[in-house]
């Protein structure tokens, strides 16, 4: 199985997202025809996020930092808004009320209500 390999990042102009490869730290953007052609976007490297390879309800993807509401199997019914972070060779869905992080412990995801890195 082949999983999607993105990332995003906030643009240093202030004009939004940018999604792509990852050329280092501050640099977002599209191999071209080869490796020595590309198109790259600087960002502010303190927003940059992997897209985890999860979707919310609404089939949008979900990117390191984003903010959830989830459910998780040990906390009854209701949703919770949770963090999300890479940690230790996994993601983790930090629920931000109880400070608890386990992946495997996620029920599901309904749907992205930010992120870390806007306010």
């Amino acid at each position: 199985m082949k999983r999607e390999i993105l990332f995003r990042g906030l643009r240093t102009d202030g004009k939004g997202w940018v999604y792509g490869n990852l050329l280092n730290s501050i640099s977002i953007g599209e191999v071209g025809e080869g490796m020595w052609s590309y198109t790259y976007i600087e960002v502010k490297p303190e927003t940059v996020g992997q897209y985890t390879g999860f979707k919310d309800k609404h089939g949008a993807k979900i990117f390191e930092g984003d903010i959830v509401n989830c459910r998780l199997a040990f906390e009854g019914d209701g949703l919770h808004p949770c963090v999300v972070k890479f940690k230790q060779g996994e993601w983790l869905f930090i629920n931000m009320e109880m400070k608890i992080a386990d992946s495997q412990f996620l029920v599901e995801i309904f749907n992205i209500t930010g992120n870390t890195h806007e306010a």
